[in-house]
């Protein structure tokens, strides 16, 4: 998202696209630092779930007027995403798999603004919110069927072996 941010608000006739594109990062900064006292609380999958929902819904926003707003939300909304995951999955697999899910995250992080380029290209950038939104939708569907699935696993033993 933030790739691709201050080009769709460009787009959008946004003053200062580039400076919004900054305070979404900040955005992201503090709600990671929120999330932790947070997650003390509130189960891991749940947590996800609930910040790729929250995500979802500011996302489309994104392209009416309150779309540098709506950005700001979002960026409140994917910071736990990543680092919960993390520590979700640690409490299901064992150690020596976190790398894999690492090259995961890195994977998505390398293909999906590939793929929203191809969308902006072949639709314009006013479809760019709408990506976003799919995108977070796909992760709290993922977050969902997950944990049903982890819920029925039993617990591995997190080893190094």
């Amino acid at each position: 998202m933030g790739s691709w941010m201050t080009t769709h608000l460009t787009d959008l006739g946004v003053t200062g696209a580039a400076a919004w594109t900054s305070a979404f990062w900040l955005t992201v900064t503090v709600g990671r630092v929120l999330a932790a006292p947070v997650a003390q609380r509130v189960p891991l999958p749940t947590l996800v779930t609930a910040c790729a929902v929250l995500a979802c819904g500011a996302l489309l926003l994104a392209g009416t007027a309150l779309g540098p707003w709506a950005y700001l939300l979002a960026g409140v909304g994917i910071a736990p995403i990543f680092a919960t995951s993390l520590g979700w999955f640690g409490q299901h697999l064992p150690t020596r798999l976190a790398p894999i899910v690492l090259a995961c995250g890195g994977l998505g992080g390398t293909l999906f603004p590939a793929l929203l380029g191809l969308l902006a290209a072949r639709l314009g950038t006013d479809a760019l919110p709408v990506g976003f939104a799919v995108t977070a939708a796909l992760v709290a569907l993922v977050a969902l069927v997950l944990r049903a699935v982890l819920a029925r696993a039993p617990r591995a033993v997190s080893t190094g072996a």
